[in-house]
């Protein structure tokens, strides 16, 4: 549907009342200065536009509908309005649905906004509150929920809890992304595309009958990269695009009640870094502006790197000219690295890493009843086995962490250490030196290393208490040496890691009858 021809019927017949006025209008003026005599004898032909409102046909019920006859808060795209558009991802797409927002931070670790309640979490045993599905399977586990969207026929955004008909805790809403079928003919298409910033986009898609009537193959692709705005003095540049997906289907019909459909989905992602910068302590030679230059540490080892594949088979079969089963089987997986500096500074500070990734089978059995007249329903039931995992590594250098508290340990440290000084030279020991509280960069810009172990005083101060609390008298205190101080390291590493493992078995069902016209009841 091509998104100009799209006209509201109030608006053809007001357009023609007003075409029809203006041209009386013109003709009576033209009667009034010029004598009728002079007036040649002609026909005029008024060539008249007309606007069609062209029907969209979605699936949002799990059957074919049109859209203004579906009871759901739906906003529904073809292929022809996201052409237009220039749709490429989820972010650009959300900026065209009311209340949808996808906030696409990097492919790995996009958060799905629907209606104020956000779904971002990439932890493995955690289901997202808006699902994602792609020719009727469930992608909604975070790290491998982004895809480029590509040779798309339809897409879906349904508002507000889906669970009966999607299922997988759509509690928020649903995305359902449909992809273009195989046809009966002989077709293709290129698209090539440059701009500034390294940007090329290559596209397109070839269809071809491979059994006049029978067997049909498709083969879409895109390729898409853009270098990175963000320039790194550590190396490298920040926020650049590389991806290549790769889409060949298959559509066999079996005979005139029963068609059969294989779909092999295929992504891998190459990104740069990810540009956290710190509003605070500006790189050097550069400024806090997020437009201007980061210095983010490890430089071209910065970056994400993914890979998601699925195969989808669906066979849909004609029992009569009421019911028609769908089968539904899928098999998908994903596999993702990110590494990025989250403390946005030339600091080795907080350096983190993501490793997730999850595979997964499902089916889903459904039958679809209409007596074309009244009654529309459809029962099924589906299966879904996923097994997944994420771990985070964080990373520091304990010298430059120590700085970042050091202020936090002063306030908690110094009222002791203050008050033991009081006492301890009174029995004839030395007083303790107070903690300073200290920044992670200093003046010239580099990081603070200056702190090669805990701060004695403080160190002092508790093993004195220590002492105390066992009831050691003053004189018999034992104040441990500076050397004994813990020393800090340069290189600090630990992890965050869960697993999931979900087996589900869903029984669905859905009614709609037309009590009378304009009155349709669904449960």
């Amino acid at each position: 549907m091509n998104p100009k021809s799209i006209r509201c019927p109030a608006y053809s017949c007001t357009k023609s009342i007003i075409s029809g006025v203006c041209h009386s209008l013109f003709v009576t003026l033209l009667a009034w200065v010029i004598p009728a005599a002079t007036l040649p004898a002609q026909k005029l032909d008024i060539e008249e536009n007309i606007w069609e409102l062209q029907e969209l046909v979605v699936t949002a019920q799990m059957r074919e509908q049109r859209l203004v006859e579906v009871p759901i808060a739906l906003t529904a795209f073809e292929s022809g309005q996201l052409r237009e558009l220039q749709v490429r991802d989820m972010a650009a797409l959300s900026a065209f649905v009311p209340g949808f927002e996808v906030q696409l931070q990097s492919p790995n670790n996009p958060g799905f906004v629907l209606r104020g309640i956000t779904t971002d979490s990439g932890e493995a045993n955690q289901e997202g509150r808006v699902s994602i599905f792609q020719d009727g399977i469930s992608i909604s586990k975070s790290r491998g929920s982004a895809v480029e969207l590509f040779d798309i026929d339809r897409i879906e955004v349904l508002k507000g809890p889906q669970s009966t008909l999607f299922g997988r805790a759509a509690s928020a809403g649903a995305l359902s992304l449909l992809s273009r079928r195989p046809e009966n003919e002989t077709a293709g298409e290129l698209t090539i595309g440059f701009g500034n910033e390294g940007q090329y986009i290559a596209e397109g898609f070839w269809n071809a009958p491979l059994i006049e009537d029978k067997l049909f193959a498709r083969m879409a692709a895109r390729y898409r990269h853009r270098d990175g705005f963000i320039d790194n003095i550590a190396g490298g540049d920040l926020n650049g695009v590389k991806t290549f997906a790769i889409r060949p289907s298959l559509r066999y019909i079996l005979s005139d009640k029963t068609t059969f459909d294989l779909i092999l989905n295929y992504q891998y992602d190459d990104y740069p870094g990810t540009s956290f910068k710190q509003q605070f302590f500006a790189p050097r030679g550069a400024g806090t502006s997020p437009f201007e230059a980061a210095e983010l540490n490890r430089g071209n080892e910065l970056g994400i790197e993914r890979t998601v594949w699925s195969l989808t088979g669906i066979a849909n079969v004609k029992l009569n000219d009421r019911i028609i089963l769908t089968s539904i089987s899928g098999y998908r997986y994903f596999d993702s690295y990110e590494e990025f500096d989250a403390d946005g500074s030339q600091a080795f500070l907080g350096e983190v890493a993501e490793d997730a990734g999850a595979e997964q089978w499902s089916q889903e059995l459904r039958l679809n009843y209409t007596n074309h007249d009244r009654w529309e329903a459809s029962i099924g039931i589906s299966y879904f086995n996923e097994k997944a995992h994420q771990r985070v590594p964080f990373r520091t250098d304990e010298r430059i962490f120590y700085a970042l508290i050091s202020p936090q340990v002063a306030a908690v440290a110094n009222p002791g250490i203050s008050q033991l000084n009081q006492v301890l030279p009174l029995v004839g020991k030395p007083t303790l030196p107070l903690v300073a509280a200290e920044t992670i960069i200093l003046p010239d810009g580099t990081p603070n290393t200056s702190n090669a172990a805990f701060p004695y005083g403080a160190f002092a101060a508790a093993a004195i208490q220590k002492q105390l609390a066992a009831g050691v008298p003053l004189p018999n205190l034992v104040i441990p040496p500076p050397a004994f101080a813990p020393p800090f390291k340069s290189f600090h590493e630990e992890s965050f890691a869960n697993w999931g493992s979900n087996e589900t078995w869903e029984i669905f069902a859905d009614s709609s009858l037309e009590v009378f016209e304009g009155l349709t009841v669904t449960a």
